[in-house]
């Protein structure tokens, strides 16, 4: 008969080196530690802050969650911005981590119409910085529902 030592032995090993979930774990892991990962809230108001390709400091004040739409340029959906990932309902691998660096790759991609990810001239160093938060839990909230709105104003670089 098996003690009670060995099933949570087994049990352990079972959860913890399956390889399917050790590499996530792993990186999860890692990256936490890191990326010094900024939790933000659906109906927060946050300053996006990112450098454009013309070495401008832009800002961009607004609200965490919100529905800008389809972008036409792009072909990207804005909503729900600041969850790390596509939309509202893209890829997570956590529960819709709402991140201030997911913020403002979302602001900055809305605005320069941002495609290639970290290779974007405009928002590609947004978007490096917003991948760490992409792969680490502890920001999970629920997704808002809103209703569509492009912001009346413009970002301000200088």
């Amino acid at each position: 008969m098996a003690s009670i030592k060995d099933l949570c032995d087994v049990k352990a090993y079972q959860i913890y080196m399956d390889p399917a979930t050790v590499p996530v774990m792993l990186l999860s892991i890692y990256f936490s530690s890191v990326s010094g990962k900024i939790c933000v809230q659906p109906g927060q108001t946050v300053t996006a802050i990112w450098t454009n390709a013309q070495n401008q400091n832009c800002s961009f004040t607004g609200t965490v969650g919100s529905f800008f739409g389809s972008n036409t340029v792009n072909g990207g959906e804005y909503n729900c911005n600041g969850r790390c990932g596509p939309s509202c309902n893209g890829i997570s691998l956590f529960k819709n981590q709402y991140t201030l660096a997911c913020y403002t790759h979302d602001i900055c991609s809305w605005f320069y119409n941002a495609s290639g990810g970290g290779s974007d001239p405009n928002c590609g160093a947004a978007f490096k910085k917003a991948q760490p938060d992409f792969l680490t839990w502890g920001c999970g909230q629920d997704n808002p529902s809103n209703p569509v709105q492009p912001p009346s104003s413009q970002p301000v670089c200088q």
